[in-house]
């Protein structure tokens, strides 16, 4: 899930501020051949983006889309290790940073109110720090102007 909003400062230079829920996942790891247990490990994460995004003009109605900003991101990781016999033990941790965005696409201008954009999006996240590392997205886009 990503929701955005902007703010155009000149016909081709804007602001945008977003959040984005980049979901989770999970590893379970059966019958460890070193210590005779079952590990489980899961990982979400979700933060805030603000970046400069310009808009160079390719024709009248289709523009580029270049963004730059900083995206700061909350990473929530459960692990749970059951060494059988209902001994479980269980660690959550909670990590926090701002890391580099940046994004490429193009946007098509139906009428004066209404777009269509595309864009690849990368959020660079220090793998030490979430455990997740680079976030590659491709979307496409509704946009309204007001």
């Amino acid at each position: 899930l990503r929701i955005l909003a902007g703010i155009n400062l000149n016909k081709h230079i804007g602001i945008e501020f977003n959040y984005a829920d980049l979901g989770g996942g999970s590893v379970t790891v059966t019958d460890n051949v070193s210590t005779f247990t079952t590990d489980q490990y899961k990982a979400s994460l979700d933060g805030f983006g603000l970046a400069m995004v310009i808009n160079p003009p390719i024709t009248n109605k289709l523009s580029g889309l270049i963004k730059l900003g900083a995206f700061s991101w909350s990473s929530d990781i459960t692990s749970s290790i059951d060494f059988g016999g209902g001994n479980i033990v269980t660690t959550k941790n909670n990590e926090t940073g701002a890391d580099l965005m940046f994004g490429l696409g193009l946007i098509y201008r139906i009428s004066p109110n209404f777009a269509i954009r595309g864009e690849f999006e990368r959020i660079a996240i220090d793998k030490e720090e979430a455990l997740v590392g680079d976030i590659d997205t491709i979307t496409a886009n509704a946009v309204i102007y007001f």
